[in-house]
């Protein structure tokens, strides 16, 4: 209806060299009949996030999400390799070193099909108790990655606006928003569609490449920050129980540090072995208390929330149907001049039909709703309105039965407020003529 509304060759032989005594793993290829399961890396050589821990900095809110895709969720250790019975494999957050024997036994394991969720901090990163220092470059991980997936994890720390060498030694000052990349993919359809923030708590780049020999990979999600500085001597360390400051500057090194926009989250498939592997510059975007805050029905982060949901799901290879659209309790609603997404429970006002000669300007009827932060109205005409079509909101703020205030919503977007004060432009809204 008419309407209008407010990732070398050589380093892999090494790798696989290194798992042989242990085997490789075998995968069953008949039809799954039980449920999928999940692993996560819970390893004191490691140092990386756990699935069980409840805290600001547990998992626990994200192994909930695929215990409610119908997964089970256990831990592992890496010191031995992954059981053939893993579907995915979840590494988040590891502080110490990544080595070699560790990036080998993942590899195996996706070598016979399974799927992997890496998130890796900035190196040196200081995440409130320890600083982060997988050296992930140097296990050979990052380079297999490259080659047989076109996911690159580079060195560096996204400078966002307003960062300084004091504010990134506490993480409560390192958060920034990222955005869906423009690139299709149905893990972030919803976030790019509603122009929903994934936020993160201090990111490290990635490189992503679409196309490769036996691989197709995506980016997710990328940061306009500027630059990312590659000297991980920016940050303080802990020694001990005492910090050394930082022995590097925070500035930009033209011809050093990587300029412009930078994903900070990919995925990709091989289609020769069939394994999927996602990777997250950031892990606190995954975290009880950063991304995942709040509850199941009321997240502080609804992207972060609907992005975690949607990989879970995707890592699991369901069908794209089965997967969680928007956290419980939510609906979209777009600003496009389309009712459809407009919950039943909208209050309607129908209007009598008037003697106008137009029906661009014949109201049919009105729709009106608010949530915790707006107030929605939908407008219906007999004709598709012109482009220049304002319509009058009329309030009575001082309740004497006169119009205190008017708020003008124009066809060509403007909404204006008209006081006593004269006349405010809005910008915080937004007007959809459809």
């Amino acid at each position: 209806m008419p309407s209008l509304f407010l990732l070398s060759r050589r380093v892999l032989a090494i790798a696989l060299l290194l798992v042989g005594a242990g085997g490789l793993l075998v995968r069953p290829t008949s039809a799954q009949t039980t449920a999928p399961v999940v692993r996560f890396i819970v390893d004191n050589a490691i140092g990386s996030a756990s699935p069980v821990d409840a805290s600001r900095t547990g998992l626990s809110k994200f192994a909930e999400r695929f215990r409610a895709l119908g997964a089970t969720v256990e831990f592992i250790a890496l010191d031995r390799p992954i059981p053939d019975d893993t579907d995915v494999v979840v590494l988040a957050r590891p502080t110490q070193t990544v080595t070699v024997p560790h990036a080998a036994r993942l590899w195996a394991y996706l070598q016979n099909g399974g799927n992997l969720l890496l998130a890796v901090d900035p190196e040196n990163f200081y995440v409130g108790y320890a600083n982060v220092s997988p050296q992930i470059l140097r296990s050979g991980l990052v380079s297999l990655l490259t080659l047989d997936y076109g996911l690159l994890i580079r060195e560096g720390f996204i400078i966002e606006p307003g960062y300084t060498q004091e504010t990134i030694v506490n993480q409560n000052f390192t958060y920034a928003s990222t955005y869906a990349e423009i690139v299709s993919h149905p893990v972030t359809a919803p976030l790019r569609a509603y122009s929903l923030p994934v936020w993160v708590w201090g990111a490290r780049p990635l490189v992503v490449e679409p196309f490769g020999v036996d691989s197709e990979a995506t980016p997710l999600l990328y940061s306009n920050a500027g630059f990312a500085e590659t000297n991980p001597n920016i940050f303080r360390r802990l020694r001990g129980t005492r910090f050394s400051p930082p022995t590097a500057p925070l500035e930009i090194n033209i011809g050093v540090d990587l300029l412009g926009r930078m994903n900070v989250a990919g995925l990709a498939e091989n289609t020769a072995s069939g394994s999927r592997v996602a990777v997250l510059g950031d892990s606190e975007l995954l975290m009880n208390g950063f991304g995942l805050n709040g509850t199941a029905t009321n997240p502080r982060y609804p992207g972060n929330a609907i992005f975690a949901d949607r990989l879970a799901a995707w890592l699991l290879e369901l069908p794209e149907q089965q997967w969680p659209a928007l956290p419980q309790g939510y609906t979209w609603m777009a600003i496009d001049g389309n009712p459809d997404e407009w919950p039943e429970t909208a209050a309607v006002i129908s209007d009598a039909p008037d003697l106008l000669v137009d029906p661009t300007h014949d109201i049919l009827s009105i729709r009106a709703l608010q949530d915790d932060r707006y107030v929605y109205f939908y407008v219906e005409t007999g004709a598709p309105p012109p482009e220049n079509t304002r319509v009058d909101l009329r309030s009575d703020t001082v309740g004497d039965g006169s119009a205190s205030m008017i708020l003008s919503a124009y066809g060509d977007g403007r909404l204006v407020l008209h006081g006593d004060t004269g006349e405010t432009p809005l910008a915080d809204g937004a007007v959809a003529v459809g």
